[in-house]
């Protein structure tokens, strides 16, 4: 089992800051980059067995589940000292939804099975959360919803379709969500956007799967990130309202973004574009790629993405030619983060103060 949106969208949209490349840096064995406070969330793998966390320095905290099933921890966000990670543990039964204030763990309400925070948020002390919960609307269906505090609220939807909620920012007292729905008949997926509680549909090939991973605000404006599959490959775009943007792979394999901010009104969106041997993580400032050093082997993604006083922060995991290994970048500088030396880990979500 992989949680992060079982690797399909794996960002966690730091929603909470808005309006929040070169393969030349060195590589870091640790996380402290000098003169930045940053916080990142995760989880790893030792024995089959998932344990969520996130990272304080250089100095990893623990997140509870129920002792002896996997949790996931998908986001994070910081109010004064206070560290919160939003995700997901096994109960035995299904995944319930959950956020952690430090390390203690706050269940949130579900339908009738599965469901997961994927992002989340926080505005004036209040906690939101996107994701979403089986059989909330009443059918055998994912649906797509976002918690506000303990209160759960279903977004509109197809109800006889699965869909999923995968990134929230709050803007104005003013809910985003990014998300997608899929096409009646089962042919696809169909990306859209929800502003409260009206959904806009965002544009793509009808004739393909496309998928929402992200949604930033800015200046009342919504961004939402994602990608597109024609032939087989997967296309990166953002979308500004819904406005559509590609962004550049090689021009012949398959590349994804995960993750979107904007800061001085310019687009950042992060995830990986695949150079015919491996996929090597990247972001896109507007629609100029920078690749990230990765690993030796064939899987390295950057998973989420800030900006902060004009250096671009990502985090996600590289592939070291033996198990992945959750880091971040700082410009195009990687920094690993500790776990055991067997096992396989994921960076989530950064944020950096």
């Amino acid at each position: 089992m992989v949680p992060i949106r079982r690797m399909m969208v794996a960002f966690a949209l730091l929603a909470l800051f808005p309006a929040c490349g070169k393969k030349s840096s060195p590589t870091q064995p640790a996380n402290e980059q000098p003169g930045a406070s940053i916080y990142i969330s995760g989880y790893y793998e030792i024995s089959s067995r998932w344990y969520s966390c996130y990272w304080q320095g250089t100095t990893r905290y623990e997140l509870p589940g129920d002792g002896t099933h996997n949790t996931s921890a998908n986001s994070i966000a910081v109010s004064g000292t206070t560290v919160y990670t939003g995700g997901s543990f096994n109960n035995g039964t299904w995944n319930v939804p959950c956020y952690w204030a430090g390390t203690t763990r706050h269940d949130l309400p579900t339908g009738t099975g599965h469901s997961d925070v994927y992002a989340m948020a926080l505005s004036s002390g209040t906690f939101y959360g996107a994701g979403y919960s089986f059989g909330a609307a009443g059918s055998l269906h994912n649906t797509p919803c976002y918690w506000q505090g303990s209160t759960m609220h279903v977004l509109p939807a197809d109800t006889s379709q699965d869909g999923e909620a995968t990134g929230i920012a709050v803007d104005g007292g003013t809910i985003y969500c990014s998300g997608h729905i899929n096409s009646t008949g089962g042919s696809g997926s169909d990306p859209c956007f929800w502003v409260g509680d009206v959904k806009y549909e965002l544009p793509h090939d009808t004739a393909n799967t496309s998928y929402a991973s992200g949604i930033a605000v800015s200046g009342g404006t919504a961004y939402t990130c994602g990608f597109y599959i024609i032939n087989g490959r997967r296309i990166p775009c953002y979308w500004q309202e819904t406005v559509r943007t590609d962004l550049p792979g090689n021009g012949t394999n398959s590349a994804s973004a995960y993750a979107i901010c904007v800061s001085g009104g310019t687009v950042y969106v992060a995830g990986y574009a695949h150079d015919g041997g491996k996929r090597v993580p990247c972001y896109w400032a507007g629609t100029t790629r920078h690749d990230l050093p990765g690993g030796s082997g064939f899987d390295n993604y950057a998973y989420a993405v800030t900006v902060v006083n004009g250096t671009v922060y990502c985090a996600g995991s590289i592939d070291n030619g033996t198990r992945r290994v959750p880091c971040y970048w700082a410009g195009t500088t990687r920094y690993e983060l500790p776990v055991d030396s067997t096992a396989n880990g994921y960076a989530s979500g950064i944020l950096v103060q």
